[in-house]
């Protein structure tokens, strides 16, 4: 519920709104420290609610038989829910990834440093459009340079999935024959 009441708020107000926390945690409401802690209180609000709605997509039967055949709750996390969810979590991370690099360039209002407030500052306050669109360009190519490659499900060569680790396939080698790991990989 608190995800759903904080989540929606833009960054700046959300800022500005925590600003006396801020001052209390920090000793100050400008400047580079005074901006990371809202971006940290927001950025784990976005990342916590990705991470919910990842592992709900998991389907609750698979979870089930786990524990029928006796699988630890560790053992389940770690053989289960994380490799099934891991590809939707890398997208997800990549949409936190462009969130935390809006935040952190919104930051530079209200003092953050960095690339935020060279915008603003040689940018936009001294009507340098050349300057803001080259912040802009920066920003751009530093969303699009991401150093991680999605997870694929299927190997280059390969037509058939491979089941995550600790999934046994059921079976089928014959082309026309389904998997139950690649059924799931497909919703």
């Amino acid at each position: 519920m608190l995800v759903n009441f904080i989540r929606p708020i833009p960054f700046i107000i959300f800022t500005t709104a925590v600003g006396p926390l801020t001052l209390q945690v920090v000793g100050t409401t400008i400047g580079t420290a005074a901006a990371i802690f809202p971006l940290v209180i927001a950025a784990s609000f976005g990342i916590s609610r990705i991470v919910e709605q990842n592992l709900v997509t998991i389907d609750p039967g698979v979870i089930e038989a786990a524990r029928a055949m006796g699988a630890s709750p560790v053992r389940i996390i770690t053989t289960l829910l994380i490799p099934e969810a891991l590809g939707p979590l890398i997208l997800g991370y990549t949409f936190v990834f462009v969130a935390v690099v809006d935040m952190t360039a919104v930051a530079g209002a209200v003092g953050g440093g960095r690339l935020g407030n060279f915008a603003i500052v040689y940018g936009y306050q001294r009507f340098n459009w050349a300057v803001t669109w080259v912040a802009v360009l920066t920003i751009i190519v530093l969303v699009q340079v991401d150093p991680r490659e999605p997870i694929r499900c299927r190997s280059p060569g390969r037509r058939r999935t491979r089941c995550p680790a600790g999934i046994r396939d059921s079976g089928g080698s014959s082309p026309g024959s389904r998997r139950q790991c690649s059924q799931r990989a497909r919703r």
